[in-house]
């Protein structure tokens, strides 16, 4: 209904008018442009929905810009923004809605993608996560491709002669998308070298780090930002920024920990976490989400990728496994944003899973499971100090790390020395059950956790050895001399 209303001709005069004086500037005719949308509704700190409204890029002519700010108003009224509206409690006919027209950055030419002025998962404030592939950025956000992951710490940037990057991990990048040759974009294969090196060097990845940086000292909160890189001229561009809208919003002193209270199967699935918790149910395969009555309240939604046409059929879901995508992919951060745990970039997912099947996916355990499982979700005061007295429901929810702001579940194996998250299998009920009345089990690590504070130094965060350049081996904690025999006769020699 709203495409069938012409846009006023005040409005299309005004728009064809700029987009010839950009062209001037630019010094060509009918410049490629890149039309954003953004909404009131859409990127505020207390409510969050990414990708809500529509963005073309590689948009050239007059013609086609029309139809595609046309097209950006429309997008306030699709399904997922009202019901999005109807969730949130927001009047529809009091949010409004900008267009955006940029110039476009040739990052088909060269790559592009997003970063977060924390980490994504714990919440972690001292880092920044930079996310880059080859080609344009939609392939990033929409978890098309596993994309290079760079991490980089925030107090080295300050030092010059300090290297604040302390993790790279390069992804595959099995596709890009390019410009078209009638318009738009399309999704073409990468190339082997494309996929083997890095998308940006050292000195890139610290520029787009000062970049974030200021942009979030600008706005007073952490960021989730879109950059890319100009393959003609080798320019880096801040294409867009929003708030970020999860980890911000967590209470400050509260730590939530989920865990399992039966024995865990067999493996089935690996991948990145995202999320803490634990979902189960039966196993739902879906191509498009084109048949919402195809799928249960509580089911695990098992897909290739997801957009923001899935957002209906997140919501129900208990869980979400991906065969694509990344910790900064679409399914990622709406998984957040809804509190589903989401297990993405398995490589597999929808030819190993099939319907009706259950399963469990723990995201504490790092593993999706076969068959349901027992859990248990326990809150505790991250601010307790270490020698208070814990209660029962809370005594295995108290962080025991020297950084009080990393969770004692790394999502992924990202702050930890866990394997990757996954899908689980095995019979329901198998094993005995460990919840909190249980016992716990023995080895190194019980001892390890009850050891008293004065009998060893905490060891630092694995991430920031490297940069600080402390040496630690972790398998021993460093003994701190207590008063006994050998101390005493020690004293006396002296």
């Amino acid at each position: 209904m709203t495409l069938a209303e012409p846009l006023p001709t005040g409005l299309r005069a005004e728009i064809v008018s700029a987009y010839e004086q950009l062209g001037r500037d630019e010094g060509r005719e009918d410049p490629e442009v890149a039309v954003r949308s953004s909404a009131t509704a859409e990127d505020l700190p207390e409510a969050s929905f990414a990708g809500q409204q529509e963005t073309y890029l590689n948009v050239r002519g007059t013609a086609r810009l029309l139809e595609a700010v046309h097209r950006c108003y429309a997008s306030l009224y699709t399904d997922r923004a009202i019901d999005y509206r109807e969730r949130m409690g927001f009047d529809h006919l009091q949010v409004a809605l900008s267009v955006g027209v940029q110039i476009m950055v040739r990052s088909d030419l060269a790559g592009a993608g997003v970063i977060f002025t924390l980490d994504p998962e714990s919440g972690f404030p001292e880092v920044i996560v930079i996310s880059a592939a080859c080609g344009l950025g939609e392939t990033v956000v929409s978890g098309q491709v596993d994309p290079d992951e760079y991490t980089v710490f925030k107090p080295s940037l300050k030092d010059p002669g300090l290297n604040p990057l302390i993790d790279v991990r390069v992804g595959a990048k099995r596709r890009k998308a390019v410009y078209a040759e009638h318009g738009l974009t399309r999704t073409v294969d990468t190339t082997a070298e494309e996929r083997s090196q890095r998308v940006l060097t050292d000195a890139e990845v610290r520029l787009l780090a000062d970049w974030a940086l200021t942009v979030e000292g600008h706005y007073g909160c952490p960021m989730d930002l879109e950059w890319a890189k100009d393959g003609l001229t080798g320019d880096l561009w801040i294409v867009q920024a929003r708030p970020e809208t999860v980890q911000s919003r967590r209470a400050a002193s509260t730590l939530r920990r989920c865990r399992l209270t039966a024995m865990p199967g067999t493996p089935l699935l690996a991948g990145i976490a995202v999320g803490e918790a634990i979902g189960s149910g039966p196993v739902v395969v879906m191509d498009s989400p084109v048949d919402l009555d195809r799928f249960p309240s509580g089911g695990v939604l098992v897909t290739g990728i997801t957009d923001p046409d899935w957002e209906p059929i997140m919501k129900r879901a208990s869980a979400i496994v991906t065969d694509h995508g990344g910790r900064t992919s679409h399914a990622a951060i709406v998984s957040r944003e809804l509190g589903v745990p989401a297990v993405v970039g398995t490589g597999r997912a929808t030819r190993t899973l099939h319907d009706g099947q259950q399963v469990t996916v723990s995201l504490c355990r790092r593993r999706t499971r076969r068959g349901l499982r027992r859990a248990d979700r326990l809150r505790g005061d991250r601010d307790r100090p270490r020698g208070h007295p814990r209660h029962a429901d809370a005594r295995h929810a108290q962080p025991r790390r020297p950084l009080r702001s990393l969770p004692v579940v790394a999502p992924a194996g990202r702050w930890g020395r866990s394997g990757p998250a996954g899908v689980h299998r095995g019979a329901p009920g198998q094993g005995p059950p460990h919840g909190p009345a249980a016992p716990r089990p023995s080895g190194r690590r019980r001892s390890l956790r009850r050891r008293p504070a004065h009998r060893g130094i905490p060891r630092p965060h694995p991430l920031l050895q490297r940069s600080l350049g402390v040496r630690h081996r972790p398998d021993r904690r460093l003994p701190l001399a207590r008063p006994g025999r050998r101390t005493n006769q020690r004293l006396q020699d002296q």
